[in-house]
C-alpha cells in the first residue's frame, strides 16, 4: 500500500472508532471474556477514482480463522429485497420524482454482545513495532453472508413500527425500497415535501438517516429547510439520472485493462480515446465489458442484442479460447461496437411515463416477436393525449435463439410467453391503473 493509501486506512478505522462502528478491546475484556470468539480478515479495495475514499475497507467473514469460516455458520436469510423492476417502473409514475440514499445503512444495525466478539478483528495503527490492538465491530458489515437481509429486515420493521403514525409513508418505504435506496414519485412537489419529512422522521426512530434528498425539477424552493440538495446528474440503482431534465441516460465505462485486486489498471476510455483499445482484443476481454452494461429496464436491447449473438459466434468456435487473440475480423467488429456504445451516450429517456395532459387511463401494448436467432418482447404504455395518442416504453426483454434450431412458429411462441409473463409483471410491479 502507498503513503495516500496507508493514510486513507488509518483514517478510515479511526472514523470507524468514532462512529462507534467498532470500539477498541481492553485487555481486561479479552482475558475475561467466555463466548465464542471469532477473528475476521481485513483488506483494501482500491477505487481511485474516490478522491474523498481512494480505498474501502473490507471484512472478509468467508475468509478462515482456525479452521473456521464465520460465513458458514450464517443463514442467508429470506430474499426480503423488492423487485427492481418495480421498484423502476413506479419511479417512473408521478410528475415529481424522489430519490434518497441512506447513509451507511449497514453500520445503522447494531450487533449483539455475543455477535461483536465473533467479529474481532485486529489493527497496529499503521506502527509494525507495537503489538496490534484487538477490536470489535459492533454494527453488521458488509461482509456478513445474512448482512443484506439482516440491514432490510430492520429497516422494514422500523417503517412497520411507524406504521400506525405514518401509514402511507411506512407503505411506501416497505414498497420502495431497494436495500439503502428509497425511491418515489408523487404528483405535486407538496406531497414529495410531506413525503421526505415523514420518510426522516420514521427512519430517525429506527437508528437511520437519509444522506440526502433529490427531487426532480429546475428549482427545489419549495424544499427549503429540508436536506433536498441540487445535481444535474445522480447515480440510482445502476442508472444515471438527470433530475434537472428528469431524463435517465447513460454513461459508458470502457476500460480493457488488466486488472489487480480487482480494479483495472488503466483509465476508462471515452469517445475520443477509441484508438487507445488494444488490438489484442481477447474473449474474455469482451465479455467482461458487454456484462458491464447495465440496462434494467430493457433501454439498450437492441444493442445489447447484437453484443450477445456475436458472443455466442465466437463461443461456438472451438480455436478461440478465452485469452486467445482475436482474429483481425472480429478484432474490427468488436471495436465498431465499442465506438456505437459512446453513441448511446446521446440518448436520454424521460423519466416519466405519463404525458401532460392525458385523458383516461392508460392502455398496456406488449409487441412480441422472433427471429431464427433471437426472440423478444416490448411493453408500452398508450395514454390519449386530446386528438392524439402518446406511447412511452415500459420495459423490453430478449432471449437468444437455442443453438438447437427450432421453427419460427415455435419461437414466437417463446416470445408470446416472454410477452405473457411481462404482462404479469407489469400488473403485480406497476400500481397504475393499466
Amino acid at each position: 500500500m502507498g503513503q495516500e493509501y496507508s493514510e486513507s486506512y488509518q483514517n478510515q478505522i479511526e472514523d470507524m472508532v468514532k462512529r462507534n462502528v467498532a470500539r477498541k478491546l481492553t485487555e481486561t475484556e479479552i482475558q475475561q471474556y467466555e463466548g465464542p470468539v471469532h477473528y475476521i480478515h481485513h483488506h483494501e479495495v482500491l477505487k481511485p477514482e474516490s478522491k474523498s475514499t481512494p480505498i474501502r475497507i473490507v471484512f472478509n467473514s468467508s475468509a478462515s480463522y482456525m479452521g473456521h469460516v464465520l460465513n458458514e455458520y450464517w443463514a442467508k436469510g429470506p430474499n426480503v429485497i423488492n423487485d427492481l423492476l418495480g421498484v423502476l417502473l413506479r419511479f417512473r409514475q408521478e410528475r415529481v420524482a424522489t430519490a434518497g440514499d441512506i447513509s451507511k445503512m449497514y453500520n445503522s444495525v447494531n450487533l449483539s454482545l455475543l455477535d461483536q466478539h465473533t467479529h474481532r478483528f485486529v489493527w497496529r495503527d499503521m506502527d509494525s513495532s507495537k503489538l496490534p490492538d484487538h477490536y470489535v465491530l459492533q454494527t453488521v458489515t458488509f461482509g456478513d453472508k445474512p448482512s443484506g437481509a439482516i440491514a432490510t429486515i430492520a429497516l422494514q420493521m422500523t417503517a412497520d413500527m411507524c406504521s400506525h403514525t405514518y401509514p402511507d409513508t411506512a407503505q411506501m418505504i416497505n414498497k420502495n425500497s431497494y436495500v439503502d435506496d428509497i425511491l418515489v414519485s408523487k404528483e405535486t412537489m407538496k406531497e414529495a415535501k410531506n413525503l421526505i419529512q415523514n420518510c426522516d422522521n420514521i427512519l430517525h426512530k429506527g437508528g437511520f438517516a437519509i444522506k440526502h434528498w433529490i427531487v426532480s425539477g429546475d428549482s427545489n424552493d419549495e424544499m427549503e429547510g429540508l436536506n433536498v440538495v441540487r445535481t444535474d446528474e445522480e447515480k440510482i440503482l445502476g442508472m444515471i439520472w438527470q433530475p434537472m431534465s428528469d431524463t435517465f441516460t447513460l454513461k459508458i465505462k470502457l476500460n480493457l485493462s488488466p486488472k489487480r485486486k480487482g480494479v483495472r489498471t488503466g483509465f476508462n476510455l471515452n469517445a475520443q480515446q477509441i484508438d487507445y483499445i488494444p488490438q489484442n482484443l481477447t474473449r474474455r476481454m469482451v465479455l467482461s465489458q458487454v456484462s458491464s452494461i447495465y440496462d434494467p429496464l430493457g433501454l439498450l436491447t437492441p444493442y445489447i442484442l447484437s453484443a450477445k449473438l456475436l458472443m455466442r459466434s465466437m463461443c461456438t468456435k472451438s480455436d478461440i479460447g478465452w485469452d486467445t487473440p482475436l482474429d483481425e475480423q472480429l478484432t474490427t467488429t468488436w471495436i465498431e461496437f465499442f465506438k456505437g456504445l459512446f453513441e448511446l451516450e446521446n440518448i436520454k429517456v424521460p423519466r416519466r411515463l405519463k404525458p401532460e395532459f392525458t385523458i383516461g387511463s392508460p392502455t398496456l401494448v406488449i409487441f412480441s416477436d422472433a427471429s431464427q436467432v433471437a426472440y423478444g418482447a416490448c411493453a408500452y404504455v398508450r395514454w390519449k393525449t386530446g386528438k392524439d395518442y402518446e406511447t412511452r416504453l415500459l420495459f423490453s426483454k430478449n432471449r437468444i435463439a437455442p443453438t438447437k434450431q427450432l421453427s419460427i412458429p415455435r419461437l414466437e411462441l417463446c416470445a408470446a410467453i416472454l410477452a405473457a409473463r411481462m404482462r404479469q409483471k407489469s400488473f403485480k410491479k406497476w400500481t397504475g391503473n393499466l
